[in-house]
């Protein structure tokens, strides 16, 4: 029995419901007693990034197929995204770059091309989601993002269980 039973296209189900039977086996591992303590502290942390991790995965994937189903073939139009062409140099400077002319469109894709951000954003724009729903997403996205350590600024603080409750 599938927790996900609206989800008509069979693999996305299936892979859906795999995620989610993980992310349930990590909860209960990191809410378990035998990992209350120091020298756990970072195991379970991991735990809760994993599941999060996880969660945008599944979120990420309902949202694709949403928009998928709502616009049926069509392509998005992306507001902020733009394709230069016949770019000609109408004036340059050592300071200040250059001063162009050219031909520009609105770069169009279609819905399997869109990564996260712009899924949440495309989601919003068609009414699939609301403001709020929209604004949750993103720090969803953005613990997400942090699987990312290469670039952190900062020591990682761990995902305590309060900052994993953003997800329920």
């Amino acid at each position: 029995m599938s927790n996900f039973p609206f989800v008509k296209k069979v693999a996305l189900r299936n892979n859906i419901d795999q995620v989610f039977s993980h992310i349930i086996d990590l909860l209960a591992l990191s809410e378990s007693e035998t990992y209350e303590n120091d020298r756990t502290r970072i195991f379970v942390s991991n735990l809760r990034k994993t599941i999060i991790i996880h969660t945008a995965s599944i979120i990420e994937a309902l949202l694709r197929w949403k928009l998928i189903e709502q616009i049926e073939g069509k392509t998005i139009e992306l507001s902020d995204d733009w394709i230069y062409k016949n770019v000609k140099i109408l004036y340059e400077s050592k300071e200040d770059g250059q001063v162009v002319g050219a031909i520009r469109n609105k770069v169009k894709k279609n819905a399997e091309q869109l990564d996260f951000i712009r899924i949440i954003d495309v989601a919003l724009k068609h009414k699939i989601i609301t403001k709020k729903i929209w604004e949750n997403l993103h720090t969803v996205r953005k613990y997400r993002n942090r699987l990312h350590i290469d670039d952190s600024p900062e020591t990682e603080g761990g995902y305590t269980k309060k900052r994993s409750k953003i997800l329920l």
